[in-house]
């Protein structure tokens, strides 16, 4: 075994599965007199037939503290397939999303920051997607910072400022938008947008994850907004679509671990649907991971004003903190 993995999985742990456990405590590190703002971040939430699941994920959100102000959704939202619901897309999420009975998410409607996933796709332009959250989507343009295109057909990316950060939402079903290489629309206006705000903490979210082990693997067509995110010296990328939960060590823009200036990637398509196996041994450059039946849960995430941040990840089967980590922004407010 490579030394370096074998001293990881002596110091976190890591079972046979290749379940692999964060430290138990991560230290925030921002200032006494930064403000803060409490995040839950997932995607792969409502799936028929698994809903029972998805109310377990909910729960943790509102039973955290303090409250969750806003939910950031990584996509496949509810994993809707044609051929198995016979319905719309848009009844998809009216039936098994939004019900207290069903999913039970729909309560987060109001503070929500969606993006599609593949699944939403399989309707046509994800129609059902954007008239479901139509109104929210409309009022998150009016947002301080808002840029993009949150609630236009054939887009779905876009921007806003939250509480001294910059957040950017993708849209990764690359054929259905024109497009993620470079010189693609959208890459187009995320190097403009980067480049609009400078020096300032940057995170993104979008559903298929440039690097992940197990599941679907690595998205290469994710690489060039990847690199552009790095080279703005992004602190943190949210994904799903793979249904586990994987956080990365700091990765440079060629997947490289670089402590001090890469992008922490969280891949947590753990909401509720059907789970995934991770790798086994887990990748030297994973910090923490778990799949299968115990691995559905939430990540929280706490952004400070002055750059500061820490997550963890609750599982839903008993509300335990699985794994936390915290950081400083390469671009701090001090």
């Amino acid at each position: 075994m490579h030394r370096a993995l074998a001293w990881i999985l002596l110091l976190y742990g890591c079972t046979s599965n290749g379940e692999l456990r964060g430290p138990p405590f991560t230290q925030p590190l921002w200032s006494a007199g930064a403000t803060l703002v409490s995040l839950a971040v997932v995607g792969d939430i409502a799936q028929a037939g698994r809903t029972d699941r998805a109310r377990a994920t909910a729960a943790l959100v509102t039973a955290q503290r303090p409250r969750v102000q806003a939910v950031m959704l990584s996509g496949d939202n509810a994993r809707f397939d044609t051929g198995v619901s016979g319905i719309s897309l848009l009844d998809y999420y009216r039936t098994y999303w939004a019900p207290p009975a069903e999913a039970n998410w729909g309560q987060f409607d109001d503070i929500a920051f969606p993006t599609p996933g593949n699944h939403e796709y399989v309707e046509a332009s994800a129609r059902g997607y954007f008239d479901y959250f139509g109104r929210r989507l409309k009022a998150i343009t009016t947002m301080a910072g808002y840029a993009g295109a949150a609630d236009v057909v054939g887009r779905g990316w876009y921007s806003f400022d939250l509480d001294g950060w910059h957040v950017v939402a993708l849209n990764s079903a690359c054929s259905a938008v024109g497009g993620c290489e470079r010189g693609s629309a959208q890459e187009l206006w995320l190097a403009q947008d980067l480049a609009a705000h400078p020096g300032v903490p940057l995170l993104a979210f979008w559903h298929e994850a440039r690097f992940a082990c197990g599941g679907h693997g690595d998205v290469p067509g994710m690489q060039d907004l990847w690199a552009d995110l790095v080279a703005a010296g992004a602190d943190l990328a949210f994904a799903g679509h793979d249904h586990f939960y994987q956080r990365y060590r700091p990765l440079d823009a060629a997947g490289a671990v670089d402590a001090a200036l890469g992008v922490t990637e969280v891949v947590a398509g753990s909401g509720g649907v059907s789970p995934y196996k991770v790798c086994s041994p887990p990748d030297p450059r994973i910090a923490a991971q778990i799949g299968g039946e115990p691995s559905a849960g939430v990540v929280f995430l706490t952004l400070a004003s002055d750059g500061g941040w820490a997550l963890e990840y609750r599982l839903a089967s008993d509300g335990s903190v699985f794994d936390s980590a915290s950081g400083m922004s390469h671009h701090p407010r001090r």
